[in-house]
């Protein structure tokens, strides 16, 4: 396990029943700050929060975390967390170019959402970038590329496909061209 303090804290809310083990009778939402991603390998993303009484929890689920009252239909983990963290090492960027509003596109619903975006997550060994969304309902998501559009981008895709190819200059500086499927490193 490892965390990550996000670039900027998040004022919001937790669904309570995480706080009491996922009991039934203690519904409704606690105030809390989000300040941390964790990603435990093989596991869905997870936040570390802070409550507004001073008490820490750890490993909160992306669903049970929100960025303001939830408005309309709640979605649970499988809509709103794209693959589980494939391991430990994880960067963080957030670039100003890609701020602000888009759409994502939620496959177990097969419907697009407003929202907006706040960073993105590079597994760089596993070739896997999730991007850290506030959908427009008062959730987040980590979805991949390919399933968000940017800056407001339009509701469709086209057939592009994932660069999986590896691109490397040789010793004498010239460029050589590597077609080697879903490798770190690319040999002769």
């Amino acid at each position: 396990m490892v965390d990550f303090e996000l670039l900027e804290p998040i004022e919001g809310f937790v669904d309570k029943r995480v706080l009491f083990g996922m009991d039934e009778e203690k519904s409704g939402l606690e105030s809390c700050t989000i300040f941390a991603f964790t990603t435990y390998k093989n596991r869905a993303p997870t936040f570390k929060i802070l409550l507004s009484d001073g008490s820490l929890f750890s490993f909160v689920p992306i669903h049970l975390i929100f960025y303001k009252k939830p408005e309309g239909e709640i979605y649970d983990l499988n809509d709103l967390a794209w693959r589980n963290c494939p391991d430990l090492e994880v960067s963080i960027t957030s670039p100003k170019f890609l701020r602000g509003e888009i759409n994502l596109y939620m496959v177990t619903k097969d419907r697009w959402l407003e929202g907006e975006y706040i960073c993105s997550m590079d597994w760089h060994r596993d070739n896997l970038i999730m991007h850290f969304l506030k959908v427009k309902n008062g959730q987040f998501a980590m979805l991949p590329s390919h399933k968000v559009k940017f800056r407001g981008g339009d509701r469709e895709f086209r057939e592009y496909r994932k660069i999986k190819d590896i691109w490397e200059v040789d010793e004498s500086g010239r460029a050589k061209e590597c077609f080697k499927k879903n490798v770190v490193d690319c040999e002769e």
